[in-house]
Order: C-alpha cells, then sequence, then structure tokens
C-alpha cells in the first residue's frame, strides 16, 4: 500500500500490471508500462459456467478481451476481472432536497444495491467508475454516508477506481465512506483507454470505453409504440457506457452506420439494428 497526498490510499494489484500511464489526483504518475506487459489472470474453476447463467446478458470481443454486457447497465471485462460502470450519480435525490426539490428518496440506497447484488455474481478485482460518481455535494448525509459504508465494508477487499467526471469536479472530494483507492484523470489499462467523456485514438492496439453521454435510443414495437431505451454503443475506435445511475436522464444518440447498438429492454441486453440514417 502507498500512501499519497490527503492520506489517499493507493493499492498496487500484484495479478495484472497497468499498460500505459495512471495518474493520481495530487501525485505524479504511478506506473507506467508498455502495453504488451498486459498479462490476464488465469481464470478460478467454474468462472465461466456462472458467467454463462447470467440472464440477460450479452458477450462481445473487443481486441481479443471478453467484455459482457449487463442489463443492471454495467460492463464485467472477463480477462482483468473488472467491473465497469459509468454514471452512477449517487446522491442526485439528496442534491434535489438540499435545493428544496421535494424529490423521493432511496435511488442512492437502490443502485447500491444492485451494484452489491452484481459484485456478489461476478465477485470483481477491481470495480472501475467511468466518472460521475456524486452528482453534487452533499450537506450532511448521515444515512447516505451509512449506506456507502457498510457497503464499502462488505467489499473491503475490492480495489475500486474513479476516472473524474465533470460532476465529481464540481462536486469536490468523494465522501470519506467510499475509500476509494485510486482517483485518476484517465486509466490506460491492457489494450484500454477508460475516460469518463469518450476520446478516440488513432492507435490499432487502444480502444476507448467511456460514459458520460448517458446514451439511449429510439425503439419501435409491432404496435407502432416507440421507447427509448438506455444503451451500449460500440464503434470501431469507442465505446459509449449507459449511465448507472437509475435518477438520471438519458440522452438519445444517432450512432454512425458501422456502429454496433444494445440496448437494454428490461432485464435483458438486445442489440438493435439500426436502419438507414435520415439526412
Amino acid at each position: 500500500m502507498i500512501v499519497g497526498c490527503a492520506g489517499l490510499r493507493i493499492r498496487v494489484r500484484p495479478k495484472i500490471p497497468d499498460a500505459g500511464q495512471t495518474v493520481s489526483r495530487c501525485s505524479p504518475p504511478l506506473i507506467r508500462a508498455p502495453a504488451h506487459h498486459f498479462h490476464a489472470p488465469r481464470r478460478p474453476s467454474g468462472f465461466n459456467t456462472i458467467i454463462s447463467t447470467m440472464n440477460g446478458m450479452k458477450e462481445i470481443a473487443k481486441l481479443g478481451q471478453r467484455l459482457v454486457l449487463l442489463p443492471e447497465r454495467a460492463v464485467f471485462w472477463m480477462q482483468a476481472k473488472m467491473l465497469i460502470v459509468a454514471d452512477p450519480h449517487f446522491g442526485k435525490a439528496q442534491v434535489f432536497r438540499d435545493c428544496g426539490i421535494p424529490i423521493p428518496g432511496g435511488t442512492t440506497a437502490a443502485d447500491i444495491n444492485r451494484l452489491s447484488s452484481l459484485m456478489e455474481q461476478l465477485q470483481p478485482d477491481e470495480l472501475l467508475v467511468l466518472g460521475d460518481l456524486m452528482h453534487g455535494r452533499i450537506d450532511g448525509g448521515r444515512k447516505f454516508s451509512a449506506t456507502v459504508d457498510t457497503w464499502r465494508q462488505r467489499w473491503s477487499g475490492t480495489l475500486i477506481t474513479l476516472v473524474t467526471g465533470n460532476h465529481d469536479l464540481r462536486a469536490g472530494p468523494p465522501p470519506a465512506p467510499f475509500r476509494l483507492d485510486r482517483i485518476v484523470a484517465q486509466h490506460v489499462y491492457g489494450p484500454f483507454v477508460f475516460s469518463h467523456k469518450a476520446q478516440t485514438t488513432n492507435s490499432r492496439s487502444r480502444y476507448t470505453i467511456a460514459g458520460h453521454e448517458h446514451p439511449a435510443v429510439f425503439v419501435s414495437g409491432k404496435g407502432h409504440q416507440r421507447e427509448i431505451l438506455p444503451c451500449f454503443c460500440f464503434g470501431d475506435k469507442r465505446a459509449l457506457l449507459p449511465a448507472f445511475g437509475s435518477f438520471t436522464g438519458n440522452q438519445v444518440i444517432r450512432p454512425e452506420p458501422q456502429e454496433r447498438v444494445y440496448a437494454v429492454a428490461g432485464d435483458e441486453v438486445v442489440e438493435v439494428a439500426l436502419g438507414p440514417k435520415k439526412k
């Protein structure tokens, strides 16, 4: 364990070294390693069986890596045993209530329970949050702190990395109960570049995975009904993940012809057939 400024605890994984540059919010780059140093650990016995029995998921491959798209609006990177979520916006309802807007509570607790349930099933070595962990600064929030603290104690052995988003910068330091291991501006790991906002790379050996946009698509049913569904969008150079938070808005995207879109339809991830783009 390394202790940085402001008491920030940084645990270095023994299993898989970082590939690329990892930057702490208050220190110089910690690790710089070439991409070919990335080595995937052996999967525990029966791990593929656990994944195959999970309902509603969709598995895809990028640069030789297996990514499982989950209806809980998350991604599991098989080789790294990493659970990836974007835009939880924890505490959003509380922020609204602090501003005098009467919003019912319970959304953050429900989202944390959903996250914990995923972690129970997948047992990740690392949880990676692609920005906007918090929606804003919370005044007081004892119940919120207690909920997070209980969850973090349950997963005290899991490395948690936050890639900072625009809401994180406005909210200030993350609440202490999260006990984040690393806070970075961008996370380059293996063949992937993880960021909050999508940044296209020209490298054939790198692929960007980002959040921020809260992507969604229009889908039509046989009865000519239309519905907006959160989605994953995978292109040649970058992917967008849906917002994990349940109390967040969605932004309808206009995918390019070469992009593949996977909508979250209730408890199932389904690929959406894209029609010709309107001029």
